[in-house]
């Protein structure tokens, strides 16, 4: 029971922690944000937009220009060679910001060649869902992150023979959905 408890905390908090640093993020910026459109705000005739206050209309406006010329940004090759050696150097030593990052490229829909395919791996008699992180010796052997239900953002990292591992075109964020309720959707899931 307290394992369930530890790992439900836990992913938890790893489902959280993109929410809150957002709030924390949009608490510096948007104060900025105001200060900088309060001299456009009082020029403009009127108080309000569809029920809402002039500053507070241009401030969201002003944040969603600003991420959009980050985002235009971010497309450049030298914004990401910067990423990259960031990632490389620091972020690929946080624990979990590997799962972290393919998951959210899932949802984003940009996942690419880097994301973790997810596969069935075969123990015994068994088949159990399993994330490709890597192949090891040559091929030989494939590093596999194993979730578990109903909390996928824990699990075990394994090592199996790459003749027990089976490749699917399931998404992670639908494979889980599927861990996080215990098996439902499965038959939806292996049919698709």
């Amino acid at each position: 029971m307290t394992g369930f408890l530890k790992t439900t905390i836990i992913g938890g908090i790893l489902f959280l922690v993109p929410f809150a640093v957002l709030a924390v993020v949009l608490g510096k910026v948007f104060p900025i944000a105001q200060k900088l459109v309060a001299p456009l705000a009082e020029i403009i005739p009127f108080e309000s937009i569809i029920g809402l206050d002039v500053p507070i209309v241009l401030t969201v406006a002003l944040i969603l220009l600003l991420c959009f010329g980050v985002g235009l940004l971010a497309k450049t090759r030298t914004a990401k060679y910067l990423v990259n050696r960031l990632e490389n150097s620091v972020m690929r030593k946080i624990p979990g910001y590997d799962l972290l990052q393919s998951i959210s490229a899932d949802v984003a829909g940009v996942g690419g060649k880097d994301g973790h395919q997810v596969v069935l791996v075969r123990f015994d008699d068994a088949w159990q869902f399993g994330l490709k992180i890597d192949e090891i010796s040559g091929g030989k052997l494939v590093a596999v992150f194993i979730p578990d239900s109903p909390t996928p953002q824990t699990g075990a990292m394994m090592m199996v023979e790459a003749d027990r591992v089976r490749p699917t075109d399931i998404p992670i964020t639908s494979l889980f959905a599927c861990l996080t309720h215990r098996g439902n959707g499965l038959r939806k899931l292996l049919s698709a």
